[in-house]
């Protein structure tokens, strides 16, 4: 620790939901620290995940782009076995994804409500 300022230098890190928002935010501090940052978002440029890696180098640090959808466990495991074939490691996990569909619960359809409960 550098004051009261944790580094990470060294340390691997998996953020789900980082194409953008607090995800976002969250790889990049991490990067700034020192680790080896996973950004985790859906597949393709419109959720994000290539822009935040592209920011996190373009800053100095090291990241890559592992796409998957958090709510499928093969995809999960393809995220991890990434953050290891590329660093070697993995120390930390920040489970970031999430979304919402707003409305009564009696109102959701069944496949609003699993897609919510499988990702968050």
């Amino acid at each position: 620790m550098k004051g009261d300022v944790m580094e990470f230098v060294g340390k691997t890190v998996i953020v789900t939901g980082a194409g953008a928002g607090i995800g976002r935010a969250t790889a990049m501090l991490f990067a700034e620290r020192g680790a080896n940052v996973v950004v985790n978002a859906l597949p393709g440029e419109a959720d994000g995940g290539p822009e935040t890696v592209d920011l996190i180098n373009a800053r100095g640090g090291r990241a890559v782009f592992a796409p998957g959808n958090v709510a499928d466990p093969d995809d999960c495991e393809r995220v991890v076995d990434a953050a290891v074939a590329e660093y070697g490691r993995l120390d930390v996990l920040v489970n970031n994804a999430g979304v919402t569909r707003d409305g009564l619960l009696p109102q959701l359809s069944e496949a609003a409500l699993d897609e919510v409960l499988g990702v968050n």
